[in-house]
């Protein structure tokens, strides 16, 4: 095991937080009890984690709880899967809530090149459906939170230099002020969620 990519890939916050499924809370049990230096880290994590919760204010403990309702709410409305009614994407997304969403928004027939439609524009946010054989050119935002969902496909990302594949259910949160692209590995075309939030 990578013990690094493992501490990195938030799981053990996860852990902490208590939302992940019981095969996954089993599986990070596993793996602290057969790598003490998992199990040191977990103990850091819980350590800051009820330190932060006991020395906030209360004002921090009520942006908290608002929290962690907004993606509650995100996910009922995921798990309603209306279309037309599309909540914030986040790292707790269900893709395949938001494939079955956007389904009736995808064209029937498209062969190469990209489709994109806006299904949310407003003052704080914009989320885009998109379809692509091809990926997105390199950009960076200074002023836009930019991340995406993968619902259907394979792509590699570039960020900053860095390259990470990403597959169905993945998700990805874009840093500012640095530089990304998007290619697509499939050979059918990705389709994602694309959300940008006013910063």
């Amino acid at each position: 095991m990578d013990i690094p990519e493992y501490i990195k890939s938030g799981v053990l916050e996860d852990y902490c937080l208590g939302v992940l499924n019981q095969e996954q809370k089993e599986a990070v049990e596993k793996n602290c009890a057969e790598f003490p230096e998992l199990k040191k880290e977990l103990v850091l994590l819980q350590t800051g984690m009820e330190r932060f919760v006991t020395e906030q204010p209360v004002w921090r403990k009520a942006a908290l709880k608002d929290d962690i309702w907004a993606v509650l709410s995100n996910v009922n409305i995921e798990e309603a899967a209306v279309t037309g009614s599309f909540p914030i994407i986040n790292k707790y997304s269900d893709h395949n809530n938001w494939l079955k969403m956007v389904t009736p928004l995808l064209p029937a027939d498209f062969s190469e090149g990209t489709f994109m439609k806006v299904i949310q524009d407003n003052e704080s946010v914009t989320q885009m459906l998109v379809m692509s054989y091809i990926g997105q050119d390199e950009e960076e935002h200074d002023d836009l939170k930019e991340c995406f969902m993968i619902l259907d496909g394979e792509c590699e990302c570039n960020i900053g230099g860095n390259i990470i594949p990403l597959k169905a259910g993945g998700f990805i949160d874009i840093p500012l002020h640095t530089n990304h692209s998007v290619k697509v590995t499939s050979s059918y075309p990705v389709t994602a969620i694309m959300q940008r939030i006013a910063v």
